[in-house]
């Protein structure tokens, strides 16, 4: 028997789910992304929220992004 962990949902996965919900918030969409992601090396949450919410290494950069 082959175990296999699941794998988290993706970021646009999440953002499409997101929109299902007519409660939705881009607060919730955040919360959701740092539970799913927070320990991915690419995946970076900001220190200072004021800058950005979380941060995501990109190919061609850092790409900061807040709600």
């Amino acid at each position: 028997m082959i175990l296999q962990c699941p794998q988290p949902m993706g970021v646009f996965a999440l953002i499409d789910e997101e929109c299902w919900f007519p409660k939705a918030t881009d607060k919730t969409l955040v919360e959701k992304l740092v539970k799913e992601h927070s320990k991915h090396e690419k995946f970076q949450i900001s220190e200072f929220r004021s800058d950005a919410d979380f941060s995501v290494m990109h190919y061609a950069g850092k790409v900061c992004l807040c709600h």
